[in-house]
């Protein structure tokens, strides 16, 4: 069984991280916890698994849930993510493909794009190797630059 863990972007002057939200850059932290929707608000939070008393109101496009899998250097995978995926081909220009990550609700998995393949899409398993390299909110050039 998978652990269930969300992070999500809290906007913080003081934070150590800049994330891409609505067309600006915003400094802050990212949170890792459980995902707390707040009813009759129209924002999510995250209470740290560490702490059970309280919860930190995060930014709602930011939210991403964990795959259930780590990258070949233990780091959890998130939707949202953007990671290399090691093919094992022998081809040199097949060996190494970038995608982002994200959940597919029609069939209920995680899949990662390809910049290899620009039209296809393939599911993340955990007997692949792959490697986490930024994330959407904070590195969307990864993916620009992948693509060229």
């Amino acid at each position: 069984m998978r652990d269930i863990l969300f992070r999500g972007f809290y906007p913080d002057e003081d934070g150590y991280s800049k994330t891409f939200v609505n067309g600006e850059w915003v400094k802050g932290t990212w949170v890792y916890g459980d995902l707390i929707s707040i009813p009759n608000k129209n924002y999510y939070a995250i209470m740290p698994q560490t702490a059970a008393s309280y919860t930190i109101q995060v930014i709602h496009a930011t939210v991403c849930q964990y795959t259930g899998l780590k990258d070949k250097n233990g780091k959890k995978i998130f939707d949202g993510d953007i990671i290399k995926h090691y093919n094992g081909c022998d081809i040199k220009e097949y060996s190494v493909d970038t995608g982002r990550v994200f959940f597919y609700p029609q069939t209920m998995r995680y899949l990662r794009t390809s910049t290899l393949f620009p039209d296809d899409c393939h599911e993340i398993y955990d007997n692949n190797e792959y490697e986490v390299i930024g994330n959407i909110f904070e590195n969307p050039e990864l993916i620009e630059n992948a693509s060229k």
